[in-house]
């Protein structure tokens, strides 16, 4: 657990699966060597490494004593995939140089993972509270104020070191060696007296401890000695001898390594002693015990304190600079020892311990106060016997305006705890009542405030207690407005802000940090940081109070610039000595620029604005003035031809002059020089300001040589010609039809045009030869073969090179074709070159490649002849990629398929494609010859006997009869008559063998049968009933042939 105070153990069983693609997880920066300020923002970033998926939230936090402990949590619930959190550190943390960051996933309970910086980094503060550590670390329980409850607890003090370095001057102070005799006793070598250093310690666990030294080498301390600290005597130290490595027998002898037993928290002196005139370097190279080896470090205006922490609520309940917590309330707490600063001169601040009591330590860590809290604690508990509770307010009454108060009734019960005697709550005096009582507190001012109670009984101080926030007080009555402003006000140092105590007071008392100002006026002029209180009270006498916070900054310091004076040319550079976080510079009113120094080049009166953290800022002024130098321009560098004079003008001839020629100083002292070889020359120029200016021009005086572009040159168009003039080191011209070609220099020219080409070669203005040459381009033969083809088989490609009075040679994949004319054949495969050559006997080539791809093959089967009521679908037979489908020459669109129904007669073409436009056709002829057309008619009926005649029509088709599924006729014939009950289907047949069929019943009906009676007579006027017998239900009746109704 990375705690050197040690450790317990327990167990549980858990099952773990190691992810190999995922993590482990690792802090990035800071990572070791970095410097931070203490308030200022740190960006933290951390590589996941494909372990996102396991966490969510991260956690970040800070140590300050090398990665023993990180009790600082800077952020929490970080999204731990992002990899990177900027968070601010504390204006509280201390100075030190082994602070280390842990990144840890804090999504779960019983179990972490996390990585730290791999190395200390470090953080800048003016706060150096050093680190403390209790001796005392056994918990234990007490009883309420009992004695015991005054620890007196002892201290550690400083950082645990596992080697020590340093050197031990061979100066005062001396003392004689004390080291070990023949019997290990404490001998002291009185006859010498050597120089010594001390280094006072302490272990954290008693124990056996183990001290390596280099003693190898003629510089280092050969000689240690441990002594008690308490005892130590420098004049007679073997009282306090513990061990040493040195030892003297007749002569001295050291070993490299000291065991002794120490004891925990006694402090302990560890002297390093010169031994020789030469050893200087103190080298303890290990340590190694029980506990920790800590060097004793003492802070001057700093001191310890002691505080009891809640562990449930983390707040500070009580503190003790000498560990007496008898008066600390009943309950459990965690003790720690703590440092602070608490004198000296500021920043920071000292600081006030009340302000820490209801405090939890992450409040503590943002206050900004200068501290740091132990590594390890002690943990008690506080018991009594005698309990306060069920402490209830009750009747409040109303703030009276005259005076501000109010009266507040409590009811509460007491167990165990005295019968007799007072309680004081709050400074009012009532008798105890055995069990519960009820009180009334009168007086009480009215402030808005929830109200502590301070409670003690006169009989048994075991019962005091004291109870937050009991009740809240009525508001402020008092018919006054005051109100300072906001809680806290910020001004710069210099500054004054007016407080303003309001219209309605006839008293102002005014008060700063508690105390209170003679001022009684309504405003007051404030120009001192401070807690800032009034109360104004009005003729009655009701008083209402206010207070604020004021904050002066400080002002940025800046050690003030001097005045700049120089030469115009002269760059001065201006970098001040500023505790400001930023500085901005301004030239005669005008901004120029920020940062920490800035270049001065012009004349003006500088304004430099120092700004520090809180925008405060100091100005500083300066002049700068710079003098007229003189000016001298020689120019480029010459070179003139051999007997050339140059005339070097320095400039105003009343300046003093100095010349100088490859490093000679020449008598020459004017403003001109006469200039004959070649030479480096410098002049020097001081005017009367003494701003002196310098310039040097190198001067080569050279023979020209004889320029040669050689004869006049014939080119083909495409090519070019190189003219070379062979005169590198002159200046060279070159011209193309009498016009200077610009940008071109060099000594060799490069030509694709027909022209006359001159170069002129020079040194100097006056001084100059040339030479030129004809060179003509003449014209090429065209030839454009065009791009490469791809083609289909059986095509005949013809390739054109153009000009037939051109000479040609043809080749096909490197082989000669045996053509000489423009006109070329292709039928195969192969990559076709063809050289054409002019009368100028120019040539020109082009290349072509060509690819004739495979027709593909196809068949779509012989013709068909088809009969209307059948579908026939084309098959497309073939090795082809793409098929396109006509009907009748028509496209059909989106027929791609390697196959067609056919729907209709007509001609069908399959267009099948093996490559871009490569294709093969095969026709179909397809024919729907027409069914027979006939009909029978409806199905018929007749009486029996007679006769029905079937008609099938004249269509001129053959027929087959069917009466009753049996086949009874067949030819040519087209009727048949029917004589019974029957159903006749009849099929025609076309001269293709199409057909169609119809079918028709015929049906017989019996004849009725009907007799009437015999023949009647009667008389006139009389009627009879005549009685028809029939097999049918259905009956006509005639008389003398004409039919009757009714």
């Amino acid at each position: 657990d990375n705690n050197p105070e040690g450790g317990a153990v327990d167990w549980e069983q858990i099952s773990i699966n190691v992810e190999s693609t995922m993590g482990p997880l690792q802090v990035t920066a800071p990572n070791g060597g970095e410097t931070f300020d203490a308030g200022g923002i740190m960006t933290v970033t951390w590589n996941p490494r494909n372990s996102e998926s396991m966490c969510t939230n991260a956690a970040i936090r800070l140590s300050t004593d090398g990665g023993a402990t990180f009790p600082v949590t800077l952020a929490s619930e970080v999204d731990y995939s992002t990899g990177t959190a900027d968070v601010v550190l504390p204006a509280s943390l201390t100075n030190t140089d082994e602070a280390r960051i842990m990144v840890a996933c804090d999504d779960y309970i019983c179990f972490q993972w996390y990585d730290m910086s791999n190395t200390d980094f470090s953080l800048e503060s003016n706060c150096f509270s050093p680190v403390t550590r209790l001796c005392d670390t056994e918990p234990g329980e007490y009883e309420f104020g009992e004695d015991a409850l005054n620890f007196g607890l002892e201290t550690i003090t400083g950082v645990p070191a596992l080697s020590v370095e340093g050197q031990v001057e061979n100066t005062p102070p001396t003392m004689p060696p004390a080291v070990n005799d023949f019997n290990g006793n404490c001998t002291r070598i009185a006859s010498i007296s050597n120089a010594f250093d001390t280094l006072r310690f302490m272990v954290t666990e008693s124990g056996s401890y183990r001290f390596d030294f280099e003693t190898n080498g003629a510089n280092f301390i050969k000689a240690y000695t441990i002594f008690d600290a308490a005892t130590f005597d420098s004049g007679n130290a073997c009282p306090s001898f513990i061990e040493s490595n040195a030892s003297f027998i007749g002569n001295f002898g050291f070993l490299p390594v000291i065991t002794t037993e120490l004891e925990a928290c006694k402090e302990y002196l560890m002297a390093s002693q010169i031994t020789n005139a030469d050893t200087r370097d103190i080298a303890i190279t290990g340590i190694t015990g029980p506990g920790d080896f800590v060097p004793i470090e003492y802070a001057q205006d700093y001191s310890t304190t002691f505080i009891a922490i809640d562990p449930v609520t983390d707040e500070i309940k009580f503190f003790d600079n000498n560990s007496d917590f008898r008066m600390l309330d009943a309950g459990e707490y965690n003790i720690y020892a703590a440092s602070y600063k608490s004198g000296g001169p500021t920043p920071p601040a000292d600081v006030d311990l009340n302000s820490w009591i209801g405090m939890t330590t992450e409040d503590l860590l943002s206050s900004g106060d200068c501290y740091r809290i132990g590594v390890n604690y002690k943990s008690i508990t506080i018991i009594s016997t005698c309990t306060v509770f069920d402490m209830t307010p009750t009747d409040q009454t109303m703030c009276d305006p005259i005076s501000n108060t109010y009266s507040q009734t409590l009811t509460f019960k007491i167990d165990k705890g005295p019968g007799t005697g007072t309680v004081e709550i709050n400074g009012q005096v009532f008798n105890v009542q055995p069990d519960s009582m009820e009180v009334t507190l009168t007086g009480l001012i009215a402030d808005g405030n929830p109200v502590d109670l301070a409670i003690a009984f006169s009989d048994d101080i075991s019962c005091n207690r004291i109870l937050d926030d009991v009740f809240t007080a009525p508001e402020n009555c008092c018919p006054v407005s005051v109100d300072l402003g906001d809680q806290v006000l910020v001004e710069c140092e210099g500054n004054s802000i007016i407080l303003d105590g309001g219209p309605d007071g006839a008293v102002y008392q005014w008060f700063r940090d508690g105390i209170e100002l003679m001022d009684s006026e309504r405003e007051l002029t404030v120009t001192e940081s401070g807690i800032y209180r009034v109360i104004v009270s009005d003729a009655n006498g009701c008083a209402k109070p206010d207070e604020v916070e004021v904050q002066f900054n400080p002002l940025a310091d800046i050690l003030p610039a001097q005045d700049i004076e120089g030469c115009e040319g002269d760059v001065f550079t201006v970098a001040p000595v500023t505790t400001a976080d930023s500085l901005a510079w301004y030239n005669n009113g005008v901004y120029l620029a920020s940062g920490p120094e800035l270049d001065i080049t012009e004349s003006g009166e500088y304004i430099i604005y120092a700004i520090n953290e809180f925008g405060c800022e100091r100005a500083d002024t300066f002049q700068a003035n710079f003098l007229e130098a003189p000016v001298v321009d020689f120019g480029d560098d010459q070179v003139l031809c051999e007997g050339d004079v140059l005339i070097l003008d320095a400039g105003d001839p009343d300046n003093f002059y100095g010349w100088v020629k490859d490093g000679v100083q020449l008598s020459e002292s004017s403003n001109m020089l006469e200039v004959t070889e070649d030479g480096t020359y410098i002049v020097v120029v001081v005017n009367a300001n003494l701003c002196e200016s310098i310039d040097q021009i190198t001067v080569s005086f050279r023979e020209l040589p004889e320029p040669d572009l050689g004869e006049d040159q014939m080119r083909c168009q495409g090519e070019t010609y190189e003219i070379i003039a062979n005169a590198n080191g002159f200046d060279i011209e070159w011209y193309k039809d009498d016009v200077l070609i610009q940008g071109e220099s060099g000594d060799t020219l490069i030509v694709s045009e027909t022209g006359n080409y001159r170069t002129k070669v020079s040194a100097g203005d006056d001084c100059s030869i040339e030479d030129e040459i004809q060179v003509t381009f003449n014209e090429s033969p065209i030839v454009d073969l065009g791009e490469d083809q791809l083609l289909c088989e059986g095509t005949i490609f013809q390739l054109d090179a153009g000009d037939n009075t051109n000479t040609h040679i043809w080749t096909q994949d490197g082989v000669d074709l045996m053509n000489n004319t423009n006109i070329q054949e292709a039928t195969t495969n192969g990559n076709y070159i063809v050289v054409a050559t002019n009368a100028n006997d120019c040539s020109t080539s082009d290349s072509i490649s060509l690819e004739f791809n495979p027709l593909p093959d196809i068949d779509l089967g012989p013709d068909q002849s088809l009969c209307a009521d059948m579908i026939y679908t084309i098959q497309a037979n073939t090795n082809g990629f793409d098929i396109e489908w006509y009907t009748n020459g028509v496209l059909q669109s989106g027929a791609t398929e390697f196959e067609l129904i056919a729907n209709e007669s007509g001609e069908y073409i399959a267009r099948v494609y093996s490559g871009v436009d490569c294709f093969r056709e095969d026709t179909v002829q397809i024919t729907y010859n027409p069914l027979p057309d006939f009909d029978l008619g409806e199905d018929r009926s007749a009486c029996e006997g007679e006769t029905i005649t079937i008609d099938a029509g004249t269509g001129g088709y053959d027929y087959e009869w069917y009466i009753n599924g049996t086949l009874i006729q067949q030819g040519a014939m087209s009727t048949l008559d029917i004589l019974e009950d029957a159903e006749i289907i009849v099929t025609a047949y076309t001269e293709f063998e199409c057909t169609s069929s119809d079918t028709v019943n015929a049906t017989f009906i019996q004849m009725p049968e009907i007799s009437l009676e015999d023949d009647f007579e009667f008389c006139e006027g009389e009627s009879i009933t005549i009685t028809a017998s029939s097999n049918v239900s259905t009956l006509t009746w005639f008389h003398d042939g004409n039919e009757l109704t009714g």
